[in-house]
C-alpha cells in the first residue's frame, strides 16, 4: 500500500522527534504537539518544531521511482529564565546545532512498517536570532532548513 503525503511528513515528524528524544539531555524540552512541561517550576526549556514546507515534484529520482524534495523549517526556541550564568543561552544553542547540522537524520516509517525510508538533512549554517529578554525569559531561536527526498513509484 502507498503511503499518502501526509504520513510521508508525519514521518519525518516522528523520526526528528525520536532524534531529538534520544540525543538531547541538557534541559527539558517540549515538542510541537507531543509534549507540554510546567514552565514554571524550570528555569530553562527548548521548544521543538516543524514551521512551513514545500514540495517540489522531481520527475525520476531513480529510473522507475517518482518523487518530491521536501523543503522545510525546523525551529528550536530557546527559553532561560534569568541567572549569573550568562553563557548558557550558548551552550544550549551549540548543543542543538550540533544536534542537527550537517547531519543525515534516518526516517523510519511509523505509519507503515517500521523501516527505513530516507533521511532528512541540513547542510546549510541554521539562522540564529537571539531574542533578547521577553517576559522576563531570555529568549532565542535556531532555525535550520531541512530537505527530505520523497520516493514513490
Amino acid at each position: 500500500m502507498a503511503i499518502l503525503a501526509f504520513e510521508r511528513f508525519e514521518n519525518v515528524r516522528r523520526s526528528l522527534y525520536n532524534h531529538i528524544a534520544s540525543n538531547y539531555t541538557l534541559t527539558s524540552f517540549q515538542l510541537q504537539g507531543e509534549t507540554d512541561i510546567d514552565t514554571r517550576s524550570i528555569d530553562e526549556w527548548v521548544w521543538f518544531g516543524i514551521q512551513g514546507s514545500t514540495r517540489q515534484f522531481l520527475h525520476h529520482v531513480t529510473s522507475d521511482t517518482y518523487g518530491n524534495l521536501v523543503t522545510f523549517f525546523f525551529t528550536s526556541a530557546i527559553y532561560v529564565k534569568p541567572t549569573d550564568n550568562l553563557s548558557r543561552i550558548d551552550l544550549i544553542r551549540d548543543t542543538i546545532v550540533n544536534l542537527f547540522q550537517r547531519k543525515a537524520i534516518q526516517v523510519t516509517d511509523y505509519v507503515g512498517n517500521a523501516a527505513a525510508i530516507g533521511r532528512v538533512i541540513s547542510n546549510e549554517p541554521p539562522e540564529d536570532v537571539p531574542l533578547g529578554l521577553i517576559n522576563d525569559i531570555n529568549q532565542h531561536a535556531v532555525t535550520f532548513r531541512m530537505k527530505y527526498l520523497e520516493q514513490f513509484s
